[in-house]
């Protein structure tokens, strides 16, 4: 059995969106997506000074 590549991060990511975007709840409270989008922005940050980010 073989199975199409998937990126799961970027389905997590992707479903907090269409969530966000939506008004919704996402599909399992408290859940990765919110702590993906944080090291997110904490990468984005890091790259933008140089500096170290805490991501909680």
């Amino acid at each position: 059995m073989t199975f199409p590549e998937t990126s799961t991060e970027r389905a997590e990511l992707e479903h907090f969106a269409q969530a966000a975007m939506a008004g919704r709840p996402l599909a399992v409270a408290d859940g990765g997506e919110v702590h993906g989008v944080a090291v997110l922005e904490a990468i984005l940050e890091s790259a933008r000074d140089g500096s170290r980010v805490r991501v909680a």
